[in-house]
């Protein structure tokens, strides 16, 4: 393993995270805009 195998681990683990956070925001603004759609409907 190593150094190079501990940075490059801890670099997957940061982009999981940040591709975690994405998907989340990108649902919670689909869900708002669902939510605004059943109000004005």
């Amino acid at each position: 393993m190593g150094k190079r195998g501990i940075i490059l681990d801890k670099f997957i683990f940061f982009g999981d995270i940040v591709r975690k956070r994405l998907l989340n925001t990108k649902e919670t603004k689909g869900a708002k805009f669902w939510q605004l759609k059943k109000v004005s409907s």
